[in-house]
């Protein structure tokens, strides 16, 4: 079984609320995430949005970026909080959007292994960072980086299932638990767990939509998300009461009716595009209704995106995707029919993640 390790002094609230995972909750409409920006933009259209963009010479460097830049403001009642990821692979942190929403807490990334990367350590320390939640199993991000966070007087806690898909669903469970006096039940958004764009894309979408996010396989259901969407859970796995389920991705469509050994789930709509470009872009459209903040970020890698989706969770604004050689028709339509002067995009991720044409290119679509 997968588990949520406490060790230190994380909320109390929240670790009552982890014991009661069928309570009613649902997630908050609304935050103060981290819309003060520092510095310059990129580029700015004439006629249309500041262009930022967060990239260094690596992808944790890129992470970093983002959240230093942000002039201090992530956090919130529950203190200083990070969500950290391994940069080597994307299933743990799929579905941390709605995470790191709750809590107004970055993704940032370090390498596998024993040894935190020295600009993270020094990001822990020099923000006054409360408390740390690993999104990974012990084998990835491995007890050498807990010793070294909790040396610094950080408190750590692991979210970590015995695969992404009970790893997403103890994500769900977690973001959860930190709104408890809500009375609705959340939605779930259903995402492939089997490539990384419907589901950072999906991530954002349920963070404005009061959702988590759950992971579907190839060609069907696997056991906890099945079980979460099951009345009174499946298995000894408890469900997770909600409203709608919505299906992000042909992936997550065509997986739900073959559900979980032949027993097939209800999902109250899909959202497909023609590919994920155009998936990101009908998400986009469906759930934000004239966003202030936009994220676009590569829909070829994954770790820009995935610390671009939780950062998109947290500035209330959808995921776009993009090629890096330039923007995608889909991606084009959503930004010219849904941006404005004086509102923002964020691009996530160096030249070899996104170009810099694409934020020219951004500019360019608004000088009318």
């Amino acid at each position: 079984m997968g588990k949520i390790v406490r060790r230190g002094s994380l909320a109390a609230a929240a670790a009552l609320a982890a014991t009661i995972s069928l309570a009613p909750s649902a997630l908050a409409d609304d935050d103060s995430g981290p819309i003060d920006i520092d510095g310059s933009p990129e580029v700015v259209a004439p006629n249309g949005p500041n262009v930022w963009r967060f990239a260094d010479r690596d992808r944790i460097g890129t992470a970093l970026e983002a959240a230093e830049r942000t002039n201090g403001v992530w956090g919130g009642e529950d203190g200083n909080i990070v969500i950290l990821a391994t940069d080597a692979d994307y299933p743990d942190a799929l579905a941390a959007a709605p995470l790191a929403d709750q809590l107004n807490a970055p993704v940032l990334l370090t390498k596998p292994g024993e040894v935190l990367d020295s600009r993270v350590a020094d990001y822990l320390q020099d923000n006054d960072v409360d408390d740390v939640i690993l999104a990974s199993g012990e084998g990835v991000l491995k007890s050498g980086i807990v010793n070294e966070i909790e040396a610094m007087g950080i408190a750590t806690e692991r979210v970590s299932g015995v695969n992404r898909y009970e790893t997403a669903y103890l994500l769900a469970q977690e973001a959860i638990s930190y709104n408890i006096a809500d009375d609705e039940y959340p939605n779930i958004f259903l995402a492939s767990g089997t490539n990384f764009p419907d589901a950072l894309a999906a991530g954002a979408a349920a963070a404005q939509h009061s959702g988590v996010v759950l992971l579907t396989q190839a060609n069907g259901l696997e056991l906890y998300t099945f079980a979460a969407l099951q009345p009174g859970g499946y298995a000894g796995n408890d469900a997770i009461n909600h409203r709608e389920v919505i299906a992000i991705g042909g992936p997550a469509a065509n997986a739900a009716p073959k559900g979980y050994l032949g027993n097939p789930v209800d999902v109250d709509f899909n959202i497909v595009g023609k590919n994920r470009y155009e998936t990101a872009a009908m998400t986009a459209d469906a759930y934000f209704e004239d966003p202030e903040n936009v994220v676009v970020a590569s829909g070829e890698g994954f770790a820009d995106a995935i610390v671009g989706g939780a950062y998109a969770a947290n500035v209330d604004g959808p995921l776009l995707l993009t090629n890096n050689g330039g923007l995608p028709r889909a991606t084009i339509n959503y930004l010219t029919g849904n941006v404005d002067r004086g509102e923002n995009v964020f691009v996530f991720g160096g030249p070899g993640a996104v170009s810099p044409a694409v934020s020219t290119q951004i500019a360019e679509l608004f000088r009318y």
